[in-house]
């Protein structure tokens, strides 16, 4: 997905946050492509999702990603709970 200001390949931090923001099925598709080879892809878009999960969008992203790897389930969980701890552990 492009991020609309920004002409780069890839899946940067803000082009993962645009589309939690208005990310179409297409996008989705995209972004399921690439997590599926990608796991650092997955590690990131984590940390991404639990400064975003009051977005809908970005619980999303938690499911597919603890689908694709179980071994990120507390991760996953962790963001999907809104545990704050999954805030607190990038800052620390």
């Amino acid at each position: 997905m492009r991020h609309r200001h920004l002409h780069t390949r890839g899946w940067t931090v803000m082009g993962i946050e645009s589309l939690f923001e208005r990310g179409s099925l297409a996008d989705w598709r995209e972004f399921y492509g690439a997590l599926r080879t990608d796991e650092a892809l997955a590690r990131r878009s984590l940390d991404i999702a639990r400064r975003h999960a009051d977005r809908g969008s970005a619980m999303l992203a938690v499911s597919i990603i603890a689908r694709l790897y179980p071994a990120l389930g507390d991760e996953a969980d962790a963001a999907l709970r809104g545990d704050p701890r999954a805030f607190l552990e990038p800052l620390v």
